[in-house]
């Protein structure tokens, strides 16, 4: 029988809420209704930004809104325990919200995740 001992519990990494490597520093909060990423994060997003990220930004902070394009899609995906946690829910509330389309998934490798942009979208709605 194989021993499971060394398989490494994210959760028991305490407060710093790193979660996985893959699933990135995400820290959203609320502030007058919308949603916001704190400072660091914000500051850390920016620093690793490609060029045409750069010019979008700079763009906004310039007032120039007609020249901000579309931007790539975020394929970024967690699981649904992660989801619960990032969006402060039980894990069998992002199965009916899965369920009722309300948040997205895709599956990789035979297991279903959720869409990082989606979760996003869902909390920036207000969960209505």
């Amino acid at each position: 029988m194989a021993s499971h001992s060394k398989r490494r519990d994210w959760r028991a990494e305490g407060e710093q809420q790193a979660a996985h490597p893959s699933l990135g520093d995400c820290s959203l909060r609320r502030e007058g209704g919308a949603l916001m990423l704190d400072m660091a994060t914000r500051m850390q997003r920016v620093l690793n930004a490609p060029p045409a990220v750069l010019a979008n930004i700079d763009a906004v902070l310039l007032g120039d809104t007609t020249r901000v394009p579309k931007a790539e899609p975020d394929c970024r995906t967690i699981t649904k325990t992660e989801a619960a946690r990032r969006l402060g829910v039980s894990i069998p509330t992002v199965y009916r919200l899965v369920r009722l389309g309300r948040i997205k998934t895709v599956e990789t490798d035979g297991a279903n995740r959720v869409l990082l942009a989606s979760v996003f979208d869902y909390a920036g709605k207000g969960a209505q």
